[in-house]
């Protein structure tokens, strides 16, 4: 997502291209990318919190969604998370250098975002995170101007609360709820067959679960983990940017140590949590929460191993025909998450091509493959041509409540005019 500053004149208008801080922008992109990996799932087929609850989960389609489990399973959304905080920070300082005041502008473009997430949410796709974004965003402003220190120790503190919220229900858990928990897990035949009706018919038949999914996802799921963890890692973000681990300024050592966070730590305990729940087969409680609990704590170093590597491949002046890609692709990551959903859901759905629960999770795979390909070239070819993605355009262009031009071409002619 993209972030706003002043230009020559006395209006507030958005970041211009010289501005820019090139590794966040990289570092945004892979992370769009690496969200389509978590999301293809429920895109594609009917998704428990038990993966063999539909689909082989054998062989090569094993391989493949344990690929997507230990690299990707809450590890982009977080780095996307901490991204997020940063741009709020960077979006409010700028302004408020120059002079500005920040306060009506952030709560506009919070405002609209979510605008933009309930639209998404209820006609799209019940998966939304805008609508969390913005919620969380609406919080965000008076920490910004917190010491780094201050912002690491609230944004952690907020990390825990999901694990002691979850300890706390399951203690206090009766032995229907027990039950029906578990039985959650083995979804019945029945069950799965609406699902894939539902999915397989019209955009209409799949609104009224849609909706429910998406209602569910922001006030439920919301309020017990997600909102905490987002959150969290918001002010982290502002943290972290104000450190300078974002900019690619700080030395190789620390990403490397990053990187080996994420080799010794992050990734073991993934593979263990993951391990112990298929040991188990999805069906007890303790070992599902156990895991749960490993996998929320184990993915937060491995974000931060992807932060240190993609933060690696920016300070190498030799790697640029990997790094101008994935800038392409974060400065319009707004556009570039909306256009998974449009391509996954007219792949999937009913009213497309109908293909949900059709595909396995090795061809899920090739086909977010072929949507990274297709994203990074075409992002690569707009930004020859225009200034910024298209929905970045109508975002900006309300939040400032001034049309923003997509061409840099006509940019420069009306300057050149009015100068």
């Amino acid at each position: 997502m993209t972030f706003g500053s002043l230009a020559l004149n006395s209006h507030p208008s958005p970041v211009e291209r010289p501005d820019r801080i090139g590794s966040l922008d990289a570092l945004r992109g892979a992370a769009i990318l690496g969200i389509l990996l978590m999301n293809i799932g429920s895109f594609a087929q009917p998704h428990y919190d038990n993966p063999g609850g539909y689909g082989d989960l054998q062989g090569a389609n094993f391989a493949a969604w344990l690929l997507s489990r230990t690299l990707a399973h809450l590890k982009f959304l977080s780095i996307f998370s901490m991204l997020f905080g940063a741009g709020v920070y960077l979006f409010t300082s700028r302004l408020e250098t120059r002079g500005r005041p920040s306060l009506g502008l952030h709560y506009r473009r919070m405002f609209v975002l979510m605008m933009f997430g309930l639209l998404h949410a209820y006609f799209l796709w019940f998966g939304d995170i805008l609508v969390h974004y913005s919620m969380c965003g609406l919080l965000l402003y008076p920490f910004r101007k917190l010491s780094s220190k201050r912002l690491i120790l609230i944004g952690c503190s907020l990390l825990l609360v999901p694990i002691l919220a979850g300890t706390l229900y399951i203690k206090t858990m009766n032995a229907d709820d027990l039950r029906e928990f578990e039985s959650s897990l083995h979804p019945t035949a029945s069950a799965i067959s609406r699902d894939l009706a539902t999915f397989r018919g019209s955009w209409t038949g799949q609104f009224s679960t849609r909706a429910g999914e998406a209602f569910d996802f922001e006030t439920t799921v919301f309020g017990w983990e997600y909102f905490w963890r987002e959150l969290g890692l918001m002010l982290i973000g502002m943290a972290l940017f104000k450190m300078g681990v974002f900019s690619a300024s700080l030395s190789t050592r620390v990403y490397l140590r990053m990187i080996a966070a994420a080799v010794l730590l992050g990734l073991p305990l993934t593979l263990y949590s993951v391990y112990g729940s298929y040991r188990a087969g999805w069906g007890s409680m303790a070992v599902y929460f156990r895991g749960e609990f490993l996998e929320y704590v184990a993915s937060l170093f491995v974000a931060f191993g992807w932060v240190g590597f993609v933060m690696l491949l920016c300070k190498s002046s030799n790697l640029q025909f990997v790094t101008r890609p994935l800038k392409a692709v974060g400065r319009a990551a707004f556009s570039n998450y909306i256009l998974q959903t449009l391509i996954c859901t007219t792949l999937f759905y009913g009213y497309g091509f109908g293909l949900y629960g059709r595909v396995s999770r090795l061809g899920q795979l090739g086909i977010v493959l072929g949507i990274w390909v297709l994203q990074l070239l075409v992002s690569t070819l707009w930004f020859q041509v225009f200034r910024m993605g298209p929905l970045e355009s109508v975002w900006r262009s309300l939040t400032y409540w001034k049309p923003q031009l997509l061409s840099e071409k006509l940019v420069t002619i009306l300057r050149w005019r009015t100068a």
